[in-house]
């Protein structure tokens, strides 16, 4: 059955797979597409771009419902060894206890983004600098997914440690 979702992968990725063929790129490999929609004339630029692994900034409002408590017991046995081992890293990278839900953390990447002002779009059918909206999505998801936690927070000028 993993033979054929590898093939079923490398049959629908961009030429890369097809070339560079390897038990890594059928194990770790997948496609991740950008659709970028020009606010002006409504053309949807379409990319699909293969990867190995996924960096994910580690939100803000993790763990909390919108009453501000925890949605998840720390320590307890809801979480289980997997919401315990996400709350470990938390731990370490300074969230105060705070589970990591991997669900919002990964609806934050996907999330659409907007392109204005600095960082606008050149539309190749307006052919000009306009306004636009961009949008990842997993088109093909590997065997297995390896996810980085994004420890800093970049801005303008500086650079801080999340927590």
């Amino acid at each position: 059955r993993s033979e054929r979702l590898a093939t079923k992968i490398l049959s629908s990725a961009p030429s890369f797979f097809a070339s560079n063929r390897s038990i890594i790129s059928d194990t770790f490999g997948g496609i991740l597409r950008s659709e970028i929609l020009c606010q002006e004339c409504q053309t949807v630029s379409v990319t699909d771009d293969p990867f190995f692994d996924v960096s994910i900034s580690i939100c803000d409002n993790i763990g909390r419902n919108s009453s501000g408590s925890s949605s998840s017991s720390i320590g307890g046995s809801k979480l289980g060894y997997i919401g315990n081992l996400f709350t470990s890293i938390g731990e370490s990278i300074g969230l105060n206890g705070r589970p990591i839900k991997l669900e919002s953390c990964l609806s934050a990447f996907c999330a659409p983004e907007f392109l204005e002002g600095r960082d606008r779009y050149k539309c190749e059918k307006c052919n000009k600098l306009v306004n636009s909206k961009k949008t990842l999505k997993f088109r093909e998801l590997p065997q297995t997914l390896c996810l980085q936690l994004k420890r800093f927070r970049h801005e303008s000028y500086f650079s801080s440690k999340i927590g």
